[in-house]
């Protein structure tokens, strides 16, 4: 298959640094564009009480927040690179899957696993939710 856009959601674990750098071997191969994803989960940076208070206040300085840590995440990728720098705020498995369809991208290139371990055994893994629900394939890296 011939890749046009690829989708990269990055949290800054390791394995996420992993799939950027299959994303960017992809679109080398191919000359797709990259949409490198960054989601700030409310739900992991606040507790309950104070998210309340913070959804309803400040989503533009989260937002922010969050395209300063995407930027430290994709520092040294190569200019002649195509991409888009995306930053939402939310649950990271349902946005990463309303980006790739609303986004129409070919391929979803995702870590296994986050920071977010507990969260991985209790509730289940986002990249297991993306396998599940995403409307184009997934290639997920160890």
């Amino acid at each position: 298959m011939n890749y046009k856009k690829l989708l990269v959601p990055l949290d800054g674990s390791e394995a996420s640094r992993r799939a950027m750098d299959e994303a960017l071997y992809l679109a080398g191969l191919s000359g797709a564009s990259l949409g490198f994803l960054y989601v700030v989960d409310l739900n992991r940076e606040l507790p309950t009480p104070q998210r309340i208070w913070e959804e309803s206040v400040s989503l533009t300085e989260w937002k922010a927040a969050g395209q300063e840590k995407l930027a430290s995440f994709v520092v040294g990728v190569d200019d002649g690179v195509r991409h888009e720098d995306l930053v939402e705020v939310g649950s990271p498995a349902k946005i990463i899957c309303r980006i790739a369809r609303e986004k129409e991208y070919d391929l979803v290139i995702m870590g296994s696993r986050g920071l977010n371990v507990l969260e991985d055994i209790v509730l289940g893994s986002v990249s297991h939710y993306v396998l599940s629900h995403a409307p184009c394939p997934v290639m997920v890296v160890r």
